[in-house]
């Protein structure tokens, strides 16, 4: 278990000692510097500062918050695409019970998709529209969701 030591004031030489491990499961929950220095009892620009001393704390921050952001990229994926999930689901027969394990199938979600395909290729999927008048007429709006629908079922 690695530690590093956190000055809590310059004036005072009162410091905290870091649990490392702690800090990155902290940073993999999602949690800021400023809440993570609440936790620790510093303030967010002793960490600021420490991450800038402590080369250790710096990285175990990055690669906390590099695990949390692999986890929901694969997540988003899986929903974007659909995903098969083993259950138990549970039947009861007079007085004895049995559990059985099903296979069921999650449908792909059209907001991941439209999420996904908006972030990794926003030239071709910008929701802005760009047009000279402020007045665009229905027909063309209907053309363009027509369009954009197309190009959805082709990549999927």
């Amino acid at each position: 278990m690695k530690q590093i030591i956190i000055r809590k004031k310059r004036k005072n030489t009162s410091e905290v000692a870091a649990d490392l491990e702690m800090i990155e499961k902290l940073a993999g929950y999602g949690l800021t510097d400023e809440s993570i220095a609440n936790v620790l009892g510093v303030t967010p620009h002793q960490i600021w500062l420490a991450k800038n001393t402590h080369r250790a704390l710096a990285e175990a921050l990055k690669a906390g918050r590099d695990k949390a952001d692999k986890n929901v990229i694969e997540t988003l994926y899986r929903k974007a695409i659909g995903y098969e999930k083993k259950e138990i689901q549970y039947f009861k027969l007079k007085d004895f019970v049995n559990g059985v394990t099903v296979t069921k199938y999650y449908q792909p979600d059209l907001s991941a998709i439209i999420f996904w395909l908006k972030n990794r290729r926003p030239e071709e999927w910008k929701e802005i529209i760009e047009s000279s008048s402020s007045n665009i007429n229905e027909k063309d709006l209907k053309q363009l969701f027509k369009l954009s629908a197309e190009r959805m079922k082709e990549c999927i």
